[in-house]
């Protein structure tokens, strides 16, 4: 056992309400995993799985922490962010250390991101239907992309806050050293940036992400997360940025 890795993490969901689940279309599924972690290749795998499985109905975010930079491979898609927004949940599932892989289900359940048959009972119980529940629009210019949030009065009241997150399905990489070495990691779902919003009293907000260049814009998008209490995802949206 290393340092942040757990062996077992029990399952802690909290209770949703119809109205949260009618309004959080689709599921969105957070992986935290690292290119260094010997565990993390078979939770690539299950998200594969639920690409394949659940189509548009599911969005896939991967966040690569930072925490296993320092034992022989980099991670070149790695973020302090990321591993701070794994804390935050660690502190809301009362667990006792942050662990890879971990993956997290529309903001309210944890558990071992290999862990295949949870993963797609837990996605398939939260699939809602798949009307919109709020605006999303997005425009490219100047190198920018200019996002545009509009929330229903309901979904409003209700909201905590409000992120971009910007991800790309990245290129494979070839890990050198570590855990990982000789292996080929998945580049998809990597997220790139995320940036919070501010709602104005109407439950609009505006905001531009820069892109960068070395990022390719065929393959990015971009995803908004409402969340409520407990970091609950209340709803979700994507917008490919091509």
């Amino acid at each position: 056992m290393r340092r942040y890795v757990i062996a077992f993490v029990g399952l802690l969901a909290l209770p949703v309400s119809l109205s949260q689940r009618a309004a959080a279309s689709p599921a969105v599924v957070e992986l935290f995993e690292s290119q260094g972690c010997s565990s993390c290749p078979p939770a690539e795998g299950v998200m594969t799985q639920l690409r394949r499985e659940f189509g548009d109905s599911v969005i896939l975010l991967t966040y690569h922490v930072d925490y296993w930079d320092g034992l022989g491979w980099k991670d070149p898609f790695s973020d302090r962010r990321h591993t701070d927004l794994q804390k935050q949940y660690g502190e809301i599932f009362n667990q006792e250390s942050i662990y890879t892989p971990e993956m997290v289900v529309n903001g309210e359940i944890g558990f071992v991101g290999s862990d295949q048959e949870t993963a797609s009972d837990q996605v398939r119980s939260r699939i809602a239907a798949s009307e919109k529940p709020f605006i999303l629009s997005v425009k490219k210019a100047d190198g920018t992309a200019r996002v545009h949030v509009e929330l229903p009065p309901a979904l409003a009241s209700a909201t905590r806050r409000v992120s971009i997150v910007m991800y790309e399905d990245a290129a494979p990489v070839h890990v050198l050293r570590g855990e990982n070495a000789g292996a080929t990691m998945s580049g998809d779902s990597a997220v790139r940036r995320i940036i919070s919003l501010s709602l104005n009293p109407s439950g609009q907000a505006d905001a531009g992400v820069a892109l960068e260049d070395s990022w390719n814009p065929a393959k990015l998008w971009i995803v908004v997360l409402v969340r409520g209490e407990h970091f609950r995802i209340l709803a979700a949206q994507r917008h490919a940025l091509s």
